[in-house]
């Protein structure tokens, strides 16, 4: 079989088209302190400076071998943007949420006339623009808060008892946070992303149930994903914990690829995604941080003969694992034949 171009791999397979290989490439942060190391681009500076964020998100392909590049690292220009208070974190720990800015739907409206060219948002698309034309030959990918997740960083604890007492607040703020979604992806689009993702950790199945999800949750992400398509980009949904119940549901929104963490059974979730691409589910702590190259390898083997799509940490890369980890997990995708 013919061997393609990164940027050909990764779009043949989320065309569902024949391809010599599964694509080794990353969906959530692929920062590591061995790149760190190696660039000089330590955080939390890496989240605000622009030429340390593009040398760190380079690392990723340049020193593990990912045929991808992401930025940013963190989920926090977009409440920080906001005027959510931030703790900057370090090089082992990333930045943090502590405090919200939401109380009532008026709060809302002081919010509207922020400009996201400033602060960490700005440093990302500047730095999008940058690797686009060092990179030209690399698939980039951008990411960003799902509007749920942002609704409930600018609201606070109190979002979940507002969905719960159907206050009024939770739609307005929503509809806020998913216009704010498809602005920024049009921003990262027009600036070289070709690969969306939207981090949408608080619609966990667990934690929202099928009921909350599809009152709160589903046809939000879906305006975000149709915007994605329509800017002529590929959308990715990722989702952290067990989520079995919701699923159908995120396959549903249209999106193309759906990415999943280790807790999530892949039999039953083959058996519910019938259109997406099924991205995951490599277990990030108990084995990219703690394990071996020998064991990640084992477990790529083991996801790609259960029939994921692209094999790929099921969340963030914790800073602290080891690169050999992660060549590991590179090595084997492009060892372990066709997908």
């Amino acid at each position: 079989m013919e061997e393609y171009t990164f940027k050909e791999r990764l779009s043949r397979c989320f065309n569902g088209k024949d391809i010599d290989r599964p694509p080794a490439v990353c969906f959530t942060q692929t920062a590591t302190v061995g790149q760190m190391e190696s660039t000089g681009s330590f955080w939390p500076d890496a989240h605000l400076n622009t030429d340390k964020m593009v040398k760190l998100a380079a690392a990723g392909h340049d020193h593990i071998g990912f045929e991808s590049i992401r930025v940013p690292f963190n989920c926090t220009a977009e409440p920080k943007l906001f005027g959510c208070k931030v703790k900057d974190g370090s090089p082992n720990i990333p930045p943090s949420v502590q405090g919200s800015v939401v109380k009532d739907s008026e709060d809302i409206n002081s919010l509207r006339s922020i400009d996201m060219m400033q602060g960490e948002v700005a440093t990302i698309l500047e730095s999008i623009e940058i690797l686009k034309k060092e990179y030209p030959e690399v698939p980039l990918i951008g990411s960003m808060l799902g509007p749920v997740t942002l609704a409930e960083n600018l609201n606070g604890a109190r979002f979940f008892v507002n969905m719960a007492q159907n206050d009024e607040l939770v739609p307005n703020l929503l509809e806020f946070t998913s216009e704010f979604n498809k602005e920024y992806a049009r921003a990262m689009v027009e600036r070289g992303v070709e690969y969306v993702v939207m981090l949408d950790p608080v619609c966990n199945g667990q934690l929202l149930g099928r009921d909350y999800y599809t009152k709160f949750a589903q046809s939000y992400q879906q305006k975000v994903v149709d915007t994605i398509h329509d800017l002529g980009a590929i959308s990715v949904i990722h989702v952290c914990g067990n989520n079995d119940q919701i699923l159908d549901l995120l396959d549903m929104t249209g999106t193309d690829g759906i990415s999943l963490d280790h807790k999530t059974n892949v039999q039953q979730a083959l058996d519910q995604i019938n259109n997406a691409r099924y991205i995951g589910n490599l277990d990030p702590s108990g084995n990219l941080y703690q394990g071996t190259p020998e064991k990640v390898a084992e477990e790529v083997k083991n996801v790609l003969n259960q029939g994921v799509d692209i094999p790929a940490p099921g969340c963030a890369v914790v800073s602290n694992t080891p690169d050999s980890n992660l060549k590991a997990l590179v090595e084997a995708t492009r060892m372990n034949g066709t997908n």
